[in-house]
């Protein structure tokens, strides 16, 4: 008989699975794993995010956002007592058909909303290096050019290149940075 075992389910962001890939070792064995832009290999995931819609149809899906990214989720078991609005932890199976990406549930808890902004601190988003180098960048010449009343967005991007824009609006959202009035960007400490 042979051994059985789960596979740890990772914290992630929506987007990171999106934009993941699946290995090719097609071991019967070893379960397929999905391999993030960052090179981690991940077999479950750990989702916090709002149901933003959903079906009764068998299977059961639905919709998880958390604000990277949004991804259907599809559900075998038939009654959930979940809606439209709810703030949910998952926990999932990658999966892709037909070149889009989905999950599998396996487990699935309401949950206060606050973790989301905690999981916004502390586990940043898959990216490649050099948006990970510009994103520090950006911070660190905010933090060192703020005298209290924030710094110009036209000094960013005059210092740091054209391309900040993009990643500005990232950071904005993600709840690094904020504006202390328009066009006047503090980090948030």
């Amino acid at each position: 008989m042979g051994e059985s075992f789960r596979l740890t389910a990772i914290n992630c962001w929506i987007r990171d699975v999106l934009e993941g890939s699946f290995n090719s070792d097609d071991s019967k064995d070893a379960p397929k794993k999905m391999i993030l832009k960052n090179g981690v290999e991940v077999g479950r995931v750990n989702i916090l995010g709002t149901i933003t819609a959903l079906t009764k149809d068998a299977p059961f899906r639905f919709v998880v956002d958390d604000s990277s990214g949004q991804i259907e989720v599809i559900d075998f078991e038939s009654e959930r007592d979940i809606k439209v609005g709810d703030f949910v932890r998952i926990i999932a199976l990658p999966k892709e058909y037909l070149g889009s990406k989905y999950l599998i549930l396996e487990v699935i808890k309401k949950t206060d909303p606050l973790w989301l902004e905690l999981k916004k601190k502390t586990i940043p988003l898959v990216s490649g290096k050099d948006d990970a180098d510009l994103k520090e960048r950006i911070l660190d010449f905010i933090r060192t050019h703020d005298s209290g009343q924030g710094v110009s967005f036209e000094d960013v991007e005059n210092e740091l290149g054209c391309d900040v824009e993009k990643i500005v609006g990232f950071l904005l959202e993600k709840g690094f940075l904020f504006e202390i009035k328009p066009g006047f960007l503090k980090v948030l400490e």
